[in-house]
């Protein structure tokens, strides 16, 4: 099973940084990897949520679950893809009164070892920079903070 687990501290308050991720369909306009991203179903404060990746010609798609923690964490469990484990949180602690600390923690395994070798490789990457690519994009809208 292959783990990410990344984290930055930002100069951008909670609720700025939690709508950020929660905002789900804005996700191809900022990450040069996602193709689409959809809302499939949202009731109360969970979502299922659908994400077409594609980087070095391979392509896949996969579904979420998500529990929406408001301001506090999104916490993601495989609906379907390719993989036959994929679960994880997005967690987001406040700094003093203008900064957070935002984290990404996912475990994730393909379905078969050519899938791993593959697609595993490329989704690891994408993952691990994600935090950042969230950070820049408020940097973007909310203006530039201190990292």
């Amino acid at each position: 099973m292959s783990k990410v687990s990344r984290s930055a501290l930002i100069m951008h308050s909670v609720e700025q940084m939690y709508e950020l991720v929660a905002d789900v369909e804005s996700y191809s306009e900022f990450l040069p990897w996602c193709q689409s991203a959809r809302i499939l179903s949202s009731e109360g404060n969970v979502i299922e949520a659908s994400l077409s990746l594609a980087k070095g010609g391979l392509g896949y798609e996969f579904a979420t679950r998500n529990r929406m923690n408001r301001n506090e964490s999104i916490e993601m469990q495989l609906l379907k893809g390719p993989f036959s484990h994929l679960q994880g949180a997005w967690t987001f602690k406040a700094l003093g009164d203008e900064g957070c600390k935002v984290s990404l923690d996912l475990e994730f395994e393909l379905s078969n070892p050519i899938l791993q070798a593959t697609v595993g490789s490329v989704f690891g990457q994408a993952m691990n920079k994600m935090v950042e690519a969230f950070c820049q994009r408020a940097d973007q809208l909310y203006g530039t903070g201190n990292r």
